[in-house]
């Protein structure tokens, strides 16, 4: 397996991973990916060279975004509010790899590099229905911050809690 930043040409295989990621939440009741949404993202993170991907014999199997704070996050009240935080977006692991000690790997690479970017935590918002993601962060030694995230996407309102874990 090999870690490394995404590029333009990883874009296709980008889209197919995560609507088979969007498919298996949504056979869940998680319906919080759509087709247009995390792709849309994706090329800014390229361009940032924020996005990176895990792959294994050449195929893409999980993938996540390290980005800067870019909106209000309303009610979430963070251990420490002025301290560094890299935020953790765009996380998913091909349902072909669950249970595989893939999403752990992912996650701890996250913190590191988050770290050597010079972050003091490493956040996330969890849409607050998302309990398999919210038991996979507290699993890994995440905290949940106090209050929460309320966001619109395009008619459907988000309850999202934040999490972080100091680096």
């Amino acid at each position: 397996m090999s870690l490394r930043l995404a590029t333009e040409k990883d874009l296709p295989e980008l889209h197919c991973l995560f609507a088979s990621i969007t498919r298996k939440l949504d056979s869940e009741n998680i319906c919080i990916w759509d087709e247009i949404y995390p792709d849309c993202a994706f090329p800014e993170d390229i361009k940032r060279e924020s996005l990176y991907v895990l792959e294994e014999n050449s195929r893409i199997i999980s993938a996540f975004a390290l980005c800067e704070p870019q909106e209000d996050e309303g009610g979430i009240v963070w251990e420490s509010p002025d301290a560094k935080g890299i935020y953790l977006f765009r996380f998913g692991v091909s349902p072909d790899f669950l249970n595989k000690g893939i999403g752990t790997y992912m996650l701890k690479e996250a913190e590191r590099i988050a770290k050597e970017r010079g972050g003091e935590y490493l956040r996330l918002l969890v849409v607050d229905y998302n309990t398999p993601a919210i038991s996979f962060y507290e699993k890994n030694g995440y905290r949940k911050a106090e209050g929460y995230y309320v966001k619109d996407q395009d008619g459907l309102i988000l309850k999202e809690y934040g999490y972080e874990i100091r680096l």
